[in-house]
């Protein structure tokens, strides 16, 4: 029994980066929301998506050390199949794409503290 035909796409991820609209809405603190209470929101999109949730860009890390300090704010999903990267895409874009998911995801984030 030969070894099966092995996939040569070893270390190849997916990303999508997603900018998040903090110009248009001023008013809702995507970054919170996207993160949630003590990393929480975070944490849930990555396990149910399978995919990283990177924020980067302006004002998305507080010590300095950001990647992409000149970029407008954005997340970044990275996984290794397309699938995964995609459910995490959508995700996030429910959040920053729909104001009125936000606000309602902030409703819920404080009755959870």
């Amino acid at each position: 029994g030969g070894g099966g035909s092995r996939m040569s796409t070893t270390g190849q991820k997916f990303r999508k980066k997603i900018t998040i609209p903090q110009e248009e809405h001023p008013d809702i603190n995507f970054l919170g929301l996207l993160i949630g209470p003590r990393g929480s929101t975070q944490k849930q999109m990555q396990q149910d998506s399978g995919a990283k949730i990177l924020i980067r860009g302006r004002g998305s890390s507080r010590d300095g050390n950001d990647e992409d300090p000149h970029e407008p704010l954005h997340v970044l999903v990275v996984a290794d199949s397309e699938d995964s990267m995609q459910r995490g895409a959508r995700m996030v874009e429910d959040i920053v794409l729909n104001p009125e998911n936000a606000r309602r995801l902030k409703q819920r984030q404080l009755q959870e503290l």
